[in-house]
């Protein structure tokens, strides 16, 4: 039996006419527009001031607006019965694991990744190897060659063989062009459009969902205060009330105190309704069920950064809320 091992490697796409044939021509790939849409950012964050009829202090009043894929989010792991403990950072870091602005922002950095890295193999070199086997059998009466030919006390096979051919080719080609190095650049540019791009997305999300945060604790003091101011309507509505019954005060007193009630009652079922609403809203933000009671945190605290952004810095902020 024999062997023969036949090792082939090929630099040049001129000596292998198939492999060249096979290989096609880079084209030039447009760059995609990166940036914000037209319409705007979409967290935006507004304020505005306003007066006060019963005293000389201006409030300043602070609006989030989101929109887009930043109003949603996935759900998140299953919460148990009763209200959700809640701070700042746990709303924040919920965000920034649940929100869909954060989760899309993050697909498009790992699919511009993916394209770069396919511009970077149309300059890499083509490598690829081939083996085979083949076998055959000589006829030696087909060759003239057969036990009469050399005689009576001469005995010769039929066949001869089989015989086994090995062979490993390796085969390199690489086509450089200036296209694909432009195709290139234009992909790490994406890339790195699409990774700052996921940093703006994560100061997005930490401005709306802080914003909200702050606002639902705004609304609650707002509804406290705005019980309190019930109690006191109510207060003077039955102490006008038994003075008209005493005949000590007319009877206008006593329907001016019930309908300043009504008002004030009217007033606190109105904040109740936006209160709810914001925190359907801050829970679409972080990923938890609509309508599940939240207990926000009540005590100043210290909100260091989240994430490693050089620029990203919380200050002291002090979370005030009804008792």
């Amino acid at each position: 039996m024999s062997i023969w091992i036949t090792f082939a490697l090929c630099a040049v796409d001129a000596a292998w006419p198939q492999a060249a044939s096979n290989t096609q021509t880079p084209q030039a790939q447009q760059l995609q527009i990166s940036g914000r849409a037209q319409g705007g950012a979409p967290v935006v964050a507004q304020q505005s001031a306003s007066g006060s009829t019963s005293s000389s202090v201006n409030t300043l009043n602070t609006t989030i607006t989101v929109q887009g894929a930043y109003q949603g989010s996935v759900p998140g792991p299953a919460m148990g019965k009763g209200a959700v403990p809640l701070t700042l950072a746990d709303a924040i870091r919920r965000g920034l694991q649940y929100n869909l602005g954060g989760l899309d922002s993050a697909a498009s950095a790992r699919q511009q990744r993916g394209l770069r890295l396919s511009a970077l193999s149309q300059m890499l070199p083509n490598i690829y190897a081939t083996i085979a086997e083949s076998g055959a059998k000589t006829d030696l009466q087909t060759q003239g060659l057969s036990s009469g030919v050399l005689g009576a006390g001469i005995a010769l096979p039929t066949t001869v063989g089989p015989y086994h051919y090995y062979s490993a080719q390796a085969n390199l080609s690489e086509q450089l062009s200036f296209t694909s190095l432009h195709n290139l650049r234009a992909a790490t540019a994406s890339r790195d459009a699409a990774q700052l791009s996921a940093k703006d997305a994560r100061e997005l999300i930490v401005l709306a969902v802080g914003g909200s945060y702050l606002r639902v604790l705004a609304t609650q003091a707002l509804v406290a205060s705005q019980v309190t101011q019930v109690r006191y309507s109510e207060s003077s509505y039955r102490q006008a009330k038994d003075q008209f019954d005493a005949g000590t005060k007319a009877q206008i007193d006593a329907t001016r105190s019930m309908v300043e009630l009504q008002s004030q009652q009217q007033r606190l079922r109105s904040q109740q309704t936006q209160l709810e609403k914001e925190q359907m809203a801050l829970e679409r933000l972080i990923g938890l069920p609509l309508g599940h009671p939240l207990a926000l945190s009540r005590l100043c605290l210290r909100v260091f950064p989240l994430f490693p952004i050089p620029t990203q810095r919380f200050k002291k902020a002090c979370l005030i809320a009804p008792t």
